[in-house]
C-alpha cells in the first residue's frame, strides 16, 4: 500500500493513461482497448483499488474531450482491474489469504493463473467493446499535447527510485521458491525504503495510505474463522463437501470438483464479500487435505477457489471493493452520468458467466488432460 501510494504522488498513473491515448493516437477504439487491458495488467501487481482510483479521473477527462459517456470505458477498466487481480499472489485479497494458508507461492500464481488472465483480459476488453459500442460512438481526437502537458511526471527522481523498489520486490516474490522466505518481509523492507526515499523525516503520512480497516478485517476475520474452525464447524462443512464430492465416480471425481469450486466461488463471491467466503473455504480445504478421504489432490480445488473469488468480482457491486471506489469516482467526476449498480448487473454479470466457463475449460485441461495433477504433500 505504501509503495503503491508513492507510485502514485510521482503522477504515474495519470501520465500511464496519457501515453496510452498518445499510442492509440487519440482514436477511441484504441483507447478502450488499451487502455482497459494495460488497466487489468497493472492491476495484478498493484492494488486493483489504487489502479481503479487514480486511472479513473484522466479517464472521465479522456471521454469528456471526445464527447463520449464515460461510464462503458470505466466500467471495462474496472471489470478488468478485478480480472486482472487474479493473476498474482499479491493482485487481489482471497490470492493473499489462498497462498498464505496453503503455502502457495508467487511463482506458483504466475504458472497456473497468470496464463489464463492474459488470455482472458482481451476477450473480456471484446465483449465488453460488443456490447457498449454503440454508446460510444465519436469521431472526435483527444488533444493529445494539451493532455500531456496536464499529466507530467511530477517528480523522475523519485519515480526511478520507487520503481527500483518495486521491481526488486517483484524479484524477490518471483524467487520465493529459492529462497524460502515469507513474502511479507519484502513488501515490508520495500515499503520502508520508500518512505526513505520519499520523505525520511515524516512517516505520518505514509501510515495515512495503510488501509488499516482492511488489515483489521484481516486480522479478525482470521481469528473468527479458526474460532469456527475450534467449534467442529469447518469439520462438518468438509464433511457435507465430502459426501457431495463422493458421489461422483473417482475417474471423473478431480474435473467435476474443480468445476464445483470454481463456479460456487464466482457466484458465490459476486454477491458476497469475497475474502469472508473465500477464507471460510480454504479451510474448508485445509481439513480437507488433512483427512483426504476423496483420494483427489486437493490443490486443483484452491486454484478453482482462487480464479473463481477473485473474477467472481466482477459480478455485482458487492463482489469487489473496486466496484464501489469505481462508483464513488464516477459520481465525484461525472454527477450527471455515474456509474450505477445495475451497470455491474448488465455487464459484469454476464461476463463473468462466459469467463467462467473458459476458465472451466482451461482447468480441466490443465488438471485432467494435460496432467494428472499430483503434489507431493498430497500423498
Amino acid at each position: 500500500m505504501i509503495v503503491v501510494h508513492n507510485l502514485a504522488s510521482t503522477g504515474f498513473f495519470e501520465w500511464f493513461a496519457v501515453r496510452v491515448a498518445i499510442i492509440s493516437d487519440g482514436k477511441f477504439v484504441r483507447i478502450f482497448f488499451l487502455l482497459s487491458i494495460l488497466t487489468g495488467v497493472l492491476s495484478a501487481f498493484l492494488d486493483n483499488v489504487t489502479c481503479v482510483m487514480l486511472v479513473g479521473p484522466v479517464t472521465i477527462n479522456l471521454c469528456k474531450q471526445l464527447e463520449v459517456d464515460p461510464v462503458p470505458l470505466y466500467l471495462t477498466e474496472t471489470l478488468l482491474a478485478t480480472i486482472g487481480g487474479a493473476a498474482t499472489l499479491i493482485g487481489d485479497p482471497p490470492n493473499v489469504v489462498i497462498g498464505n494458508k496453503l503455502q502457495i507461492g508467487f511463482g506458483d500464481f504466475l504458472v497456473y493463473n497468470a496464463p489464463l488472465v492474459v488470455f482472458l483480459l482481451p476477450i473480456a476488453a471484446a465483449v465488453m467493446w460488443y456490447r457498449v459500442r454503440h454508446l460510444v460512438q465519436t469521431d472526435k481526437v483527444v488533444d493529445l499535447k494539451t493532455l500531456a502537458k496536464d499529466n507530467p511526471i511530477l517528480d523522475q527522481r523519485e519515480l526511478l527510485f520507487v520503481g527500483v523498489i518495486l521491481g526488486c520486490i517483484m524479484l524477490a516474490l518471483f524467487l520465493s521458491p529459492i529462497h524460502k522466505q515469507e513474502a511479507a518481509w519484502f513488501t515490508v523492507v520495500g515499503a520502508m525504503c520508500s518512505c526513505v526515499v520519499h520523505n525520511h523525516h515524516n512517516f505520518r503520512q505514509f501510515l495515512d495510505a495503510v488501509e488499516w480497516d482492511t488489515l483489521f478485517f484481516f486480522a479478525t476475520l482470521f481469528v473468527f474463522v479458526e474460532s469456527l474452525g475450534e467449534m467442529g464447524l469447518i469439520r462438518e462443512l468438509g464433511d457435507v463437501l465430502t459426501d457431495i464430492f463422493a458421489e461422483v465416480p473417482l475417474d471423473s471425481r478431480l474435473p467435476t470438483a474443480c468445476f464445483i469450486m470454481l463456479w460456487v466461488a464466482g457466484i458465490g463471491s459476486a454477491f458476497l464479500e469475497s475474502l469472508p467466503f473465500t477464507t471460510t473455504v480454504t479451510y474448508i480445504l485445509i481439513s480437507l487435505m488433512n483427512n483426504n478421504t476423496l483420494e483427489i489432490p486437493m490443490m486443483p480445488l484452491a486454484w478453482a477457489l482462487s480464479l473463481g473469488a477473485c473474477i467472481g468480482g466482477i459480478g455485482s457491486i458487492m463482489g469487489s471493493s473496486a466496484n464501489l471506489v469505481a462508483m464513488s469516482i464516477s459520481e465525484r467526476y461525472s454527477p450527471k452520468n455515474p456509474i450505477q449498480g445495475k451497470h455491474f448487473l448488465m455487464y459484469g454479470f454476464p461476463l463473468l458467466c462466459i469467463l467462467l466457463t473458459i476458465g472451466s475449460l482451461y482447468q480441466y485441461v490443465l488438471f485432467a488432460v494435460i496432467e494428472p495433477y499430483t503434489y507431493a504433500e498430497d500423498g
